[in-house]
Parts: C-alpha cells; structure tokens; sequence
C-alpha cells in the first residue's frame, strides 16, 4: 500500500483543488519554488479552520521536484479527532500529488485558535 493510499484510508479528505504551475511559480531550473507549495498548501486549508484558527506551525516533507507542466492535487484533511475542533486547535495533514498519484510534498499543519495568544495588560508594579 503506497503512502497517499495509507494517507487516504487514515483520514477524510475535506478539501481538494486543483493547481497548475504558472511561469512566476518556477525557480531558475524550471522547478516550481518551494514557497508556492506552502500557499497551495494553505489555500486548501477548510474555510473554517482558516476563520477562527491561525497557523501555528508547518511541517514538510519535499518528495520529488514538480515541473511547470505538471498538474497537481492539493488534499486536506482535519486529522483524528480533529473534526470537532476544541480549544487546543486542529490539526490538519495536506498531500500535494501530481495527478498521476505520484507525491510532491506531504505536509502537517497545527492551528491555534484565534487571540489564544492576546497579549494582557501590564500590571501596576508594586513601589
């Protein structure tokens, strides 16, 4: 069983979008740039964990090279326990795939929730 067969039957795939590499996307070797696979990555994200929560941390994990005529898939998915968000945030597992199945980076998201990190007001100090 491949990866993105493992990836596919240990979570529900919330989102899918298809992205196709433009010339500004590449780097000078005609391979797309790595920032663009982090927005792709953070466009499918579900609307709703992209309103009320905010990116804590990335993680991915680069497979392969992705060329300008590629076409890719962009999959998310909230993982276990993650469909009824709590407090502590989502966690969310992204695959971008060419649309053969061959892999070009896997990813993992964690989200906070929003003003989970405001900042309190000073404390008079003592004199």
């Amino acid at each position: 069983m491949t990866t993105t067969e493992n990836c596919q039957n240990l979570m529900r795939i919330l989102r899918t979008m298809s992205v196709m590499p433009k010339w500004s996307d590449l780097d000078v070797n005609q391979h797309v740039n790595n920032v663009k696979y982090v927005g792709w990555i953070l466009e499918s994200a579900p609307k709703h964990v992209v309103e009320d929560y905010e990116l804590a941390s990335i993680t991915l994990e680069y497979r392969r090279e992705c060329m300008k005529d590629s076409v890719l898939q962009s999959l998310t998915s909230l993982l276990a326990g993650g469909e009824m968000a709590d407090s502590d945030g989502v966690d969310c597992q992204h695959l971008l795939r060419l649309e053969g199945g061959g892999e070009i980076v896997k990813g993992r998201t964690k989200w906070r929730p929003k003003n989970a990190q405001q900042i309190q007001p000073h404390q008079s100090l003592p004199y």
